[in-house]
């Protein structure tokens, strides 16, 4: 995604400062807008200003858009409330992701290869869902913050990973995908903007649910059927 370029005035906002973003985030970029709404911490970004580049995150607030600042982000950049600045904008390359009782952190770096609902039996029987949404990531690219994953054999080729304490469902690897890392969208923080683009393995499917988002449907998985 191609990054933004716009002018503003740095303004004292009640913890942070903040400056107006001109246009919705969500349009430009196909940011889905429930990240985007009251109550929701918004869109992790990563900006530069005044030379310095670090991460925050673009909320909606009276029906306008911000980039929010730390104090210390403004210290960096040698700028202050009040200042008109130029701040280049463009969306995260990572996200942070976890457990449900957070023993387990890892942080994502780059967008999946792939993202898809898969129905397969295995899947159901190790997350105790009737279909599993996963993200496919290269193996380098998800990096351990907190804790250790606890990894089992569930089937021929197959590992799969989870919290050792509370048990979430983090990762999945098959042998036939080397360097690859399948991560469950759960997992990961604000998933809203990493949209499924297939459901696989449809030939486990429990019968009483009806698949009718128009995306494509593969009996096993892409280019096996």
């Amino acid at each position: 995604m191609a990054k933004a370029q716009f002018k503003g005035t740095i303004l004292s906002g009640h913890k942070q400062a903040a400056v107006e973003v001109p246009f919705d985030p969500a349009k430009k970029w196909g940011i889905v807008a429930a990240a985007m709404k009251p109550g929701r911490r918004g869109h992790e970004v990563e900006a530069t200003l005044g030379g310095v580049r670090f991460s925050s995150f673009v909320v909606a607030r009276s029906r306008k858009f911000w980039l929010l600042l730390e104090h210390e982000h403004l210290r960096a950049a040698g700028v202050a409330v009040g200042d008109d600045v130029t701040v280049s904008l463009e969306p995260a390359s990572r996200r942070q992701g976890g457990c449900i009782c957070g023993a387990v952190r890892f942080r994502v770096t780059g967008p999946p290869s792939f993202v898809c609902v898969c129905h397969c039996n295995s899947c159901r029987h190790a997350t105790g869902g009737a279909m599993v949404p996963w993200a496919t990531y290269p193996e380098g690219s998800v990096v351990p913050v907190k804790g250790d994953l606890k990894r089992i054999h569930t089937s021929p080729g197959a590992t799969r990973g989870h919290c050792a304490k509370c048990g979430t469902s983090i990762s999945y690897q098959h042998i036939k995908r080397p360097g690859e890392i399948d991560i469950t969208l759960a997992s990961l923080g604000d998933p809203e903007d990493l949209e499924p683009t297939a459901h696989i393995w449809v030939e486990d499917k429990v019968a009483w649910l009806v698949i009718d988002d128009g995306l494509p449907q593969y009996a096993r998985t892409v280019g096996q059927e």
